[in-house]
């Protein structure tokens, strides 16, 4: 019972984390926002000048990524309300990302 209220938690959440920043990543694509749980460690692991871009399909995890947007602001953490995967081309990507990190991006979590 007590596992059934808990939120699933990912199981390498800290090595992915860790393994993303390693090379003093500066902007990373959260793929898989869902509960947010990768996110939330990439901003703390990020320098503070550091971006989260994170993608999730599942609408009823939007109220979610938006507010975890508007707390640390568009600058910090953008949230786009789709599946990665709809970013099927690599010109879509670019113009997605172009206009949040001009510089490109270090590190994707899937």
């Amino acid at each position: 019972l007590f596992f059934r209220c808990m939120p699933p938690v990912p199981l390498l959440l800290y090595e992915a984390v860790t393994a993303a920043v390693y090379t003093k990543a500066r902007v990373v694509i959260d793929g898989t926002f869902r509960a947010g749980w990768y996110s939330k460690a990439l901003i703390k692991a990020l320098p503070p000048n550091g971006q989260v871009i994170a993608f999730e399909g599942d609408p009823a995890m939007w109220d979610s990524g938006q507010a975890l947007q508007h707390q640390h602001g568009p600058d910090r953490f953008h949230f786009f309300p789709a599946p990665f995967g709809s970013l099927t081309s690599r010109e879509a990507m670019s113009h997605a990302i172009t206009g949040l990190s001009p510089a490109g991006v270090d590190s994707v979590v899937l």
